[in-house]
């Protein structure tokens, strides 16, 4: 049957019972080419668009081995079938019953592991609408079988789900033309956790033939290793016989790197070295170190640590290594250095000291502030992993300001690179229960990202194991709106069902309970506020914050987190339609003293954009004037292109649009940099066609795509707009409902309904 949705073609076979998907995501038919029967048809026409909707293939399995434990190996698999794949197995469901599914998936892991044993039932998600279906397998071996089996001296892996897939290499040479599988997308992530064990990582691979791609990657983590194995092919199923050579290339490294042998028993065990040092093997060094103490703790002078740093260094050279005793001489060497602004080699000293010991929190904090100021990421990442497991209050304690330099540092990232980043530095802190004890605007928005960064890693059960921290109701909304993200639709469902209003109304809840706890801190008191102008309670987020508000001694003592919790009450005031009182409370952070205090540009950023949409256009302009000429220079790019953007609009609005195109200009030329602003000025123009492209182009960057999507959410609780906001919704829902922005926004998400307001998803 061929059927017309929007202007594209889908072909689809009435016979295909186990077809999932609604309109343009269901999984067109492939045979080829048809004959519709209708007037003036008279040439076959070709069925196109199976190989946008051919889906992929899935894989996670992880194993966790603890060889001491009575269960000395658990294995949890989790297998994702989208598109066409997800018909595929719809249809071997529909043929067999789930049990003997399971146990044909048991007795596969069987072969390797004898006397594997399921340890819960085979789980079966479908998601027809979006054309998903997950299987999520459990399974446990006893520790008399698994020494039985001597899975410790040897634990096999296999990368299956990419396996005898592409042709194996023939024994003479290629005359005719060799075919492929076409519209092959398929991965799978092995990860192998041994309690006390430093396994080793294989070599990455990369290998492409034309569009045959096979790729593997691998990253220690901890007690473990990941390995991320994907093989790929375009729709082409010929190779031409002279590029055959490449494929077989392709298939033998498949068959060489796709099993994988781990020696447990062989690998080191980190308490080895990392742990507590015994008293006696101190006693040797006990008088150098105590004099070492007291010339760094009684005196601070250049000579005395100098002379520290001699006695460190002859130190050095007498313990065995590598042994936990050495660490810690290496560490105080590190400190020593560091005291002297040597940062290079305290950084390789204090770097010696971690692979060695791990008991030292002073050690961790000096080589992580020296990874900060070098700009090194990565490698700070690699400590704070370390820290994570050996001084986790190092890091549950991460500072706000190392936090927010950390971001700086990311957003100057090739672009490749931040957002693995971004979700890195989110998963260590959330992982460690960054501010969420209280629980704080930051905590919680940190959850989020990690959530996020931990499903986009295919890490589906560490994702799950957040959202039981209850993250805020508007990070399940956008979860339920991405379709990066279906691994976990079945389990937002019930609170999908009414908006998330009950995850709403239990935010309040929780943060009402967080601030009886901490009744000043300003962390959890910006928590509650923002917890009721989500549910478009204003007038009772103004009732919250009113008592601390006033505190402007305490404010001024605390710093960046009371002067976000005055730009959130200020907020609340201007939903509740109070933009003076917004706007007084704005001025007295200003009295501070921006110079001051720098990191108050976003305040008076927020300030002069209260103005524009409070339909206050003269005033906006002069506002942002002012923080243009005098405030400019503490701001980021970012800052800068919102001061920009709300310049053009007040100038618009003040009909003087020959002189906004100048700033209209300047948005556009560094709009990567700020794409919301530069979509704003866009709205103000009622340039709708620039709108549309912007929607399309963030839909289908990776890094944008969540805050576009947002933009799509149907909210039953707002705030009366002003003429100014709602002038830019007419724009801005025009260029969302135009035809190809829709079908952009179709491949990516859904739309969502949410029982509270837009505070904190961005209008544009």
């Amino acid at each position: 049957m061929r059927a017309a949705i929007d202007g594209q073609t889908l072909w689809i076979d009435p016979t295909a019972t186990h077809r999932g998907g609604r309109g343009l995501n269901i999984t067109p038919s492939n045979l080829g080419y048809a004959l519709p029967i209708r007037d003036g048809q008279q040439t076959l026409e070709k069925m196109e668009g199976y190989a946008a909707r051919a889906g992929k293939m899935d894989v996670v399995e992880r194993f966790d081995v603890d060889e001491a434990a009575p269960v000395a190996m658990t294995l949890h698999v989790e297998t994702r079938y989208s598109g066409g794949m997800a018909d595929w197995m719809r249809g071997r469901l529909a043929s067999q019953s789930a049990a003997q599914m399971a146990r044909g998936n048991l007795e596969f892991y069987q072969k390797r592991f004898p006397g594997l044993a399921e340890s819960k039932t085979l789980s079966i998600n479908d998601d027809r609408d979006a054309n998903v279906v997950v299987l999520g397998e459990d399974y446990s071996l006893s520790k008399v079988e698994f020494d039985k089996g001597k899975i410790l001296s040897d634990l096999n892996t296999n990368a299956y789900a990419i396996s005898n897939l592409v042709p194996s290499k023939q024994a003479g040479p290629r005359t005719q033309p060799l075919y492929l599988s076409a519209n092959i997308d398929r991965s799978q992530l092995i990860e192998v956790h041994a309690k006390d064990r430093r396994l080793w990582a294989p070599d990455d691979i990369e290998m492409k033939a034309d569009g045959l791609v096979f790729s593997r990657k691998s990253v220690r983590d901890g007690d473990g290793v990941r390995i991320a194995y994907r093989l790929i092919n375009d729709d082409n199923n010929v190779v031409p016989a002279a590029q055959a050579t490449a494929v077989y290339a392709i298939s033998d490294k498949i068959g060489d790197e796709s099993g994988l042998r781990f020696f447990i028993d062989k690998s080191s065990r980190p308490s080895a070295t990392m742990g507590a040092i015994d008293p006696a093997d101190m006693q040797p060094y006990r008088a150098e170190l105590d004099r070492i103490v007291a010339l760094m703790g009684e005196k601070s002078d250049q000579a005395s640590k100098v002379e520290a740093l001699s006695i460190a260094n002859q130190l050095a050279e007498k313990p065995q290594r590598p042994s936990a005793i050495a660490g810690l001489l290496d560490g105080l060497k590190g400190l020593i250095l560091a005291g002297l602004g040597r940062n290079a080699p305290a950084k390789a000293a204090l770097l010696s000291s971690l692979e060695q010991y791990q008991g030292n929190a002073d050690m961790m904090r000096t080589l992580m502030a020296i990874q900060l100021n070098s700009d090194e990421p990565a490698a700070l990442f690699k400590t704070m992993k370390v820290a994570q497991t050996a001084q986790p209050a190092l890091i549950q304690n991460f500072d706000m300001d190392w936090m927010r330099f950390m971001q700086q540092q990311i957003r100057t990232m090739p672009e490749g690179q931040r957002q693995n980043a971004r979700h890195e530095l989110c998963i260590l802190l959330a992982g460690s229960g960054w501010h969420m004890e209280p629980r704080t605007v930051e905590g919680v928005s940190m959850l989020g990202c990690a959530i996020q960064g931990q499903l986009q890693r295919g890490n589906v059960a560490e994702a799950r194991k957040l959202i039981a921290l209850q993250p805020s109701a508007d990070t399940l909304a956008s979860l339920a709106m991405d379709k990066r993200y279906q691994a976990i639709w079945p389990d937002l469902a019930k609170g999908q069902a009414d908006g998330f209003a009950k995850n709403i109304e239990q935010a309040i809840v929780t943060a009402k309970a967080t601030v009886a706890k901490a009744p000043d801190d300003f962390g959890a008191a910006t928590g509650l506020i923002q917890a009721l102008r989500t549910a478009g309670k204003a007038p009772e987020a103004i009732a919250a914050g009113k008592l601390l508000a006033a505190r402007r001694d305490k404010i001024e003592a605390t710093g960046d987190i009371a002067f976000w919790f005055v730009n959130e009450y200020a907020y609340a005031l201007a939903d509740a339609g109070r933009t003076d009182d917004a706007i007084a409370q704005m001025d007295g952070l200003m009295a501070l003293g921006v110079d001051q205090y720098p990191t108050l540009v976003s305040q008076v950023i927020n300030r002069a954009e209260m103005f524009n949409h409070g339909d206050r256009p003269e005033q906006a302009l002069a506002a942002l004037t002012e923080a243009e000429d005098k405030y400019a220079a503490h701001a980021s790019m970012f800052g800068k292109m919102w001061i920009w953007a709300g310049k053009a609009c007040a100038l618009r609005n003040l009909n003087r649009g020959e002189e906004a195109k100048a700033l209209e200009e300047k948005l556009v030329t560094g709009r990567d940099d700020n794409t919301s602003a530069v979509t704003m000025a866009a709205a103000c123009r009622g340039d709708q066609p620039m709108i549309e492209k912007l929607l399309i182009e963030r839909l289908d960057k990776p890094e944008d795509r969540a805050a576009a999507l947002g933009l799509f959410t149907r909210f039953k609780a707002q705030p009366a707009p002003s003429r100014f906001d709602a002038k830019l919704e007419q724009v801005m829902a025009a260029a969302r409902a135009a035809p190809a922005v829709k079908a952009k926004f179709g491949e990516y998400g859904r739309v969502v309904d949410f029982a509270g307001s837009k505070a904190y998803w961005g209008a544009f």
